[in-house]
C-alpha cells in the first residue's frame, strides 16, 4: 500500500468484469440491477490500460499489476444499497452505519454473498462458491480469473483483488503510481466531506470525523475517478 490515512471502520468496494462489453477508458456509467424484488444501482468507472506494470516502491512489493480490463465501482458500497441485499440473501448482517454513509464492519464472506446476488440474484450463485447460508456462510473464490469467469459466464461482481483495488487508487493511463488516491504526491487535506481535488476524510490536523460522510461526498478522485480509496472508511 502508498498511503491511506486515518480512516473510519472497515468498509466494502466492489468491481465488475463485462467481457467484451466493457466501457472504454476513462468512461463511467450507472448500473441499474434487478432481481426479482431487489434492485440496487451502483456508480462505476473503467479501469484500463491492461497489463500495466506493477509498482515496486510501495507495500506490498510487487502490486498493482491487472492484466485484463475492468470496471471498479465509483464509491463505496452505501448501507442503503447493503440493505436490500442482505434482507433478500437473509443474510443477518446490518453492519453499521446508514443510508448513503458506506456499510462497514461486513465480513469478506458477507460482501461475497452481496456480489453472488448482484451477479446472479442469488446469494449462492456466482463468482463465489458458498458454504453454509446466512451470516455463517462461507465463500471461495472461484479458480478463473475475475476477466475470464465474466468472459465464460456474462456479467459479474465481486470484490476487487488488491491488485485491482490498488491500480484503481493509485495507478494513473500514464504509467506513473501516486503516492496518495487523489492522483497525487502531496498528503490530501483532511476534511468532514466535500469532492474538492487533494482531499480526504480522515483524522488529520484539521479534523476529527465521528463520522464517515455520504459515499458521494467523501474526498477528491482518484486518476481513475474513484472516489474514498484513501480515506472515509478502509475497504
Amino acid at each position: 500500500m502508498r498511503n491511506t490515512i486515518g480512516r473510519i471502520g472497515v468498509g466494502m468496494a466492489v468491481a465488475a468484469a463485462v467481457g467484451a462489453a466493457l466501457l472504454s477508458v476513462g468512461a463511467y456509467g450507472v448500473d441499474v440491477i434487478t432481481h426479482g424484488a431487489t434492485t440496487i444501482t451502483m456508480d462505476f468507472v473503467a479501469i484500463g490500460n491492461a497489463g500495466n506494470a506493477a509498482d515496486t516502491m510501495g507495500d506490498p512489493n510487487p502490486c498493482g499489476a491487472v492484466a485484463y480490463p475492468y470496471r471498479m465501482g465509483t464509491y463505496e458500497v452505501s448501507a442503503a444499497q447493503w440493505a436490500p441485499v442482505n434482507t433478500a440473501a437473509g443474510i443477518g448482517d446490518s453492519g453499521t452505519w446508514t443510508g448513503s454513509q458506506p456499510v462497514a464492519s461486513i465480513s469478506w464472506h458477507n460482501a461475497a454473498l452481496f456480489c453472488n446476488l448482484l451477479t446472479s440474484g442469488s446469494a449462492y450463485s456466482g463468482y463465489y462458491t458458498i458454504t453454509g447460508t446466512g451470516d455463517s456462510a462461507t465463500a471461495v473464490p472461484n479458480a478463473l480469473s475475475h476477466a475470464a469467469y465474466a468472459a465464460a459466464n456474462g456479467p459479474t461482481y465481486f470484490l476487487p483483488t488488491e491488485d485491482e483495488w490498488y491500480k484503481a487508487a493509485y495507478y494513473s493511463s500514464s504509467g506513473v503510481y501516486y503516492d496518495y488516491p487523489t492522483g497525487s504526491n502531496t498528503v490530501p487535506t483532511d476534511v468532514l466531506g466535500g469532492t474538492a481535488a487533494g482531499t480526504a476524510v480522515y483524522y488529520g490536523p484539521n479534523v476529527n470525523p465521528a463520522a464517515p460522510a455520504a459515499i458521494d461526498n467523501s474526498g477528491g478522485l482518484s486518476p481513475y475517478l474513484t472516489m474514498g480509496q484513501g480515506g472515509n472508511v478502509w475497504e
